[in-house]
């Protein structure tokens, strides 16, 4: 059950926040016991956004004050109940969520995993019920692999902004990188959201116009690159899925090649953020002691706005001719927590483990962070369970030419595609526990 007053999410935390640890801190401008305004869904916050005398903390021990609101939540706080801040890892970095002071945020289908990153506290709550909706920003899939991991939906789009981010970033900076992006349990639920940010003037009502039903639905579908090794149960999963949906008559074209050069791809997107990590790291410098990787900023190499334009060129040349290309989020399923940047281990079948480096995890979510294209996140299924692993939710990214097309789309895909089971929240927690005990006792 999804908490709709303060009052119910307070207990949920209560229940919940110290082991998922997924809640930074409350609104001290929301009363917890007093009337509520039903007709203010509760919207939780990623704790990297300016609020007036509600501090951020931005995965840091420490306790960034601010003086005013910025204009995203003087709107949001019209029509939405703004009731907490969610966990993210040291200043947006990573792609798991470790809060310096409060600890590694968990994912309910399975405790021993991470929630992703870096919005993975937003995730977390979502998918525990503690709010119907809650923010993220997107620089390296930072909405799409935790809603992937948490078998929730997330959407991520330039339409967003980045307004009040926290470190404060310039939009020349940003670089149409890094985005604000939301959360919920479903596409239906994440349309009235959009709805409620078209009426308050946050997103441009034309991105919604030109969006029509089509039948039959005309989808790419890509269960993995050929050049990046991906888990057997993911291109599972990504098949079972396209044999479903062809039975109900959607035209499915398949491909697994990649249309980009990955180290062309990876060295585009990494000059092209450059100013960005610049300025994020030298903050932490600044206010932390630790030393910027980054030497210093670095001139913007033509050949890389060449390239990326060259991306965007080709997924807009792929769009042409279907609604949708759907692509993994990530190789793996939800990872093992690992406080530094580990190597990952995935199945290649299902007697054969391999690992892969930390960050090739983010393979499959950069050509739409260089593209800026809107991309929808959604469940499409659980994993097989193998040996000691729980079945896992399997996400996949829905590219579109619009942010209205990615709702279409999503709401098409939802109505032929069965729902994932929600997790078994006490039982997991249960058994988590249980096997700590039998750890500590060998």
């Amino acid at each position: 059950m999804t908490c709709t007053t303060p009052l119910s999410f307070i207990r949920k935390y209560n229940k919940y926040n110290s082991i998922f640890k997924c809640i930074t801190s409350l609104n001290p401008r929301v009363s917890i016991s007093g009337h509520h305004d039903d007709s203010k869904p509760l919207l939780l916050l990623k704790d990297c956004i300016s609020t007036a005398h509600w501090a951020s903390s931005c995965g840091s021990y420490l306790s960034f004050p601010h003086e005013h609101d910025c204009h995203l939540i003087n709107k949001l706080n019209e029509r939405f109940c703004l009731v907490a801040k969610t966990s993210t890892p040291l200043f947006n970095t990573n792609i798991q969520t470790l809060h310096q002071s409060l600890g590694v945020c968990r994912n309910s289908y399975d405790l021993t995993k991470t929630a992703g990153g870096s919005s993975g506290g937003s995730a977390c709550a979502v998918r525990l019920g503690m709010a119907p909706f809650a923010m993220g920003s997107d620089m390296l899939g930072s909405v799409r692999i935790p809603a992937a991991f948490n078998g929730i939906v997330g959407i991520k789009s330039g339409q967003f902004g980045i307004d009040g981010h926290w470190p404060p970033v310039s939009l020349q900076e940003a670089n149409d990188i890094l985005h604000w992006g939301f959360f919920s349990q479903n596409v239906h639920s994440l349309g009235q959201l959009m709805q409620i940010l078209v009426e308050l003037g946050l997103v441009q009502a034309s991105e919604f116009q030109d969006s029509h039903e089509t039948t039959p639905l005309k989808l790419l579908f890509t269960s993995h690159f050929d050049e990046v090794p991906t888990d057997f149960r993911i291109i599972e999963t990504f098949d079972s899925t396209k044999h479903l949906l062809a039975s109900q008559g959607v035209h499915i074209t398949t491909s697994n090649e990649c249309p980009f050069d990955m180290n062309i791809m990876q060295m585009t997107f990494r000059n092209l953020s450059e100013d960005l990590s610049f300025s994020i790291f030298s903050h932490r410098e600044r206010w932390m002691g630790v030393p910027n990787p980054i030497s210093q900023k670095r001139e913007k190499l033509p050949r890389h706005e060449m390239n990326r334009k060259s991306i965007q060129k080709k997924i807009d040349e792929i769009l042409e001719t279907v609604d949708a290309w759907i692509l993994p989020v990530t190789p793996t399923l939800p990872f093992s927590h690992s406080i530094r940047a580990q190597p990952t281990e995935l199945l290649v079948n299902p007697d054969r483990r391999k690992e892969i480096s930390y960050w090739k995890n983010t393979a499959y979510v950069t050509p739409t962070s260089i593209s800026n294209h809107s991309v929808l996140t959604i469940p499409l299924g659980m994993s097989r369970s193998m040996n000691e692993d729980l079945p896992l939710p399997v996400g996949a990214q829905v590219i579109c030419k619009s942010l209205g097309d990615c709702l279409r789309v999503g709401k098409q895909l939802e109505s032929m595609l069965p729902k994932i089971p929600a997790p078994s929240v006490d039982a997991n927690v249960q058994h988590y526990f249980q096997r700590q005990q039998q750890d500590e006792k060998l």
